[in-house]
């Protein structure tokens, strides 16, 4: 197989997994800080609720493995023409650095590294659009998780956890991370929500020690400026602690919950912020209702 064919077959993958997008191959972009025009081999263009995603796929066609250094680079091109999402794939494979380096980078860049034939079972960036009621948002799966989608409980609207576990696993282990909302209408203050929130705890864990971070520089705070107030809760009968996040938007709080064991917390804050930090906000409403319908 040729360069050209190569890259001809890969564009194809992934016309056919994102069939409502806009796909460029051998696309040029001006690089925010180079102030150059970067070429991008296939450039992937979609939009949700009114924002714009792109993707970016580089094709490496080399004779030894992709290392770290071709990783970083990557990850460096990706912020230089603002793309939040990259997938580099090789036709000979990688090293384990250049793996743990797409795993771990701590900036709002999701990196994918792939052999050339594991193509095929690569499906995408998964995520969701989570609601309770009114109150949405646009999710994006952490990199390395997977999402649960509409577990047989109805205090989870869907669950993350780490890989080859089930949603029942996650919860038996106590290692994972779920969404829900509060809807201002109810609690218009995020004072109001906490001081209900901890009342309710306490009537089942009397015992229940609760920690609060309100700085405004927390490692949560999101991409468009907002707060992200931190909950600590340690339960005196169960060792493993919760860490809630709670986002305030226009109409509602919306609050991601991590529950794992002290000694996982530093590595999976940074998937719990990663979902804090990028999460969007959406207003569901019912198409079935007509606008001038009288409120039930």
């Amino acid at each position: 197989m040729s360069w050209k064919q190569y890259e001809r077959y890969i564009t194809e993958h992934f016309r056919v997994l994102y069939p409502g997008a806009t796909i460029h191959h051998d696309q040029k972009k001006l690089g925010i800080f180079s102030k150059q025009n970067r070429q991008i081999d296939l450039l992937i263009t979609s939009e949700i609720a009114g924002f714009k995603t792109e993707i970016v796929i580089d094709c490496k066609y080399f004779s030894e493995r992709v290392d770290v250094k071709e990783v970083d680079s990557f990850i460096g091109f990706l912020a230089d023409v603002r793309a939040s999402k990259g997938v580099l794939i090789t036709n000979i494979g990688y090293s384990e650095a250049a793996l743990n380096r797409a795993k771990h980078d701590g900036r709002d860049i999701e990196v994918r590294i792939l052999d050339f034939e594991d193509l095929k079972s690569f499906n995408g960036f998964a995520g969701a659009i989570v609601h309770r009621g009114p109150c949405g948002v646009i999710l994006p799966c952490p990199t390395n998780w997977v999402l649960h989608p509409q577990p047989a409980l109805p205090t989870f609207l869907c669950i993350f956890s780490r890989p080859g576990r089930t949603w029942q696993q996650a919860l038996h282990d106590r290692e994972y991370m779920y969404v829900d909302f509060s809807i201002k209408t109810i609690f218009p203050t995020i004072q109001g929500l906490l001081s209900f929130q901890e009342s309710e705890t306490k009537k089942g864990h009397q015992n229940a020690a609760f920690e609060y971070d309100f700085s405004p520089k927390t490692p949560y705070a999101t991409k468009f400026g907002r707060q992200v107030i931190l909950r600590r809760i340690k339960y005196q009968n169960q060792p493993i602690p919760e860490w809630t996040a709670f986002v305030e938007f226009e109409d509602f709080f919306c609050f991601t919950v991590l529950s794992t064991p002290e000694k996982s917390y530093l590595r999976d804050a940074k998937k719990h912020g990663f979902v804090c930090r990028t999460m969007i906000p959406l207003l569901v409403i019912d198409s079935r209702k007509r606008i001038d319908d009288p409120p039930n």
